[in-house]
């Protein structure tokens, strides 16, 4: 609205701007009419937290191939560890990450109206890996915050979630024994290595501001100062968030290694719930617990978001 309405400038056209520097989130604020409105300051990921210890203890190998991670499910499912923590309804990351993993990148970033079969092959997969044992057998019942305990009291080996996860698991103690990994991508064209994230903030300037020749020169300076690589990597280590410009010096591993993941994606995206109209990615979600109980498909899920946005 703000862009459509001319109340924000474009950064790459207004006099004074310094855009150099930036990562790959400057790239993803692009804009469908071409242009750039917004900086970013810092980012997210999104990916699978895996508690390394509990795949030590069980001999099992880490997830960083589809076939490593249904080997996963089938051997933590022989035990009384349970392979995911997971709400099959509350299930927004498992429905991206599912996405991904059979489409990558090039189908995971389609419109909804194109009904990409990636997308529906992935929804029928959650339920192909619950009828392996991937799940609690009450998933479909248990919110988000439920499944976050599992994984935190130990009860789970492997979870889908985002950066910001790293604080819950830091107050509990166990951020040594815990790392993310990409994904696995089993399809054709696809690569492991590709995640789900973005900017999650960022600066803009506004056109009154912007025309105001009193004010000009002071926004466009403190634009640039905010923006700085400096400024950004300071306020980015408060909170450990990918920084859009340099990078954060001595952080734990754990933390390094969900930067790593950054700054080694192939390709990044949006999550499928920032893209598409809300109430159809709500339909999506809420009907995994149906899919999983065999009362319909990914095929038909999927038709019946994409009518939604009709």
């Amino acid at each position: 609205m703000q862009i459509e309405e001319g109340k924000v400038v474009n950064l790459e056209e207004a006099e004074g701007i310094d855009l150099s520097g930036f990562n790959s989130m400057l790239e993803q604020q692009r804009h469908s009419d071409g242009n750039i409105y917004a900086a970013p300051q810092s980012g997210f990921y999104e990916g699978l937290f895996v508690n390394k210890k509990l795949f030590e203890e069980n001999g099992i190998e880490l997830p960083t191939t589809w076939e490593q991670y249904e080997a996963a499910i089938e051997a933590f499912a022989e035990t009384d560890i349970v392979p995911i923590a997971a709400s099959t309804e509350d299930s927004y990351y498992v429905v991206e990450h599912y996405a991904l993993a059979a489409g990558g990148m090039e189908n995971y970033t389609a419109e909804l109206a194109d009904q990409n079969p990636s997308w529906a092959e992935g929804l029928d997969n959650i339920k192909k890996h619950a009828d392996m044992g991937a799940f609690t057998p009450d998933a479909a019942t248990i919110d988000l915050a439920m499944a976050q305990e599992l994984f935190k009291q130990e009860q789970a080996a492997m979870i889908f979630e985002g950066s910001w996860f790293w604080g819950q698991l830091e107050e509990a103690g166990m951020g040594e024994d815990v790392t993310v990994l990409p994904m696995p991508v089993y399809a054709d064209g696809g690569e492991t290595g590709e995640i789900v994230g973005g900017a999650s903030q960022g600066w803009f300037i506004s056109t009154k501001s912007y025309e105001d020749e009193a004010k000009r020169d002071v926004v466009v300076d403190l634009f640039n100062y905010l923006t700085s690589e400096e400024t950004i990597v300071r306020i980015a280590g408060a909170t450990g968030q990918p920084p859009a410009k340099g990078a954060l010096d001595d952080l734990p591993a754990y933390l390094e290694a969900g930067h790593q993941l950054v700054s080694d994606a192939p390709a990044v995206a949006l999550p499928i719930n920032d893209r598409i109209y809300p109430e159809a990615f709500t339909h999506m979600r809420t009907s995994v617990p149906n899919i999983v109980s065999g009362n319909t498909t990914g095929e038909q899920v999927l038709e019946e978001a994409a009518g939604m946005e009709e």
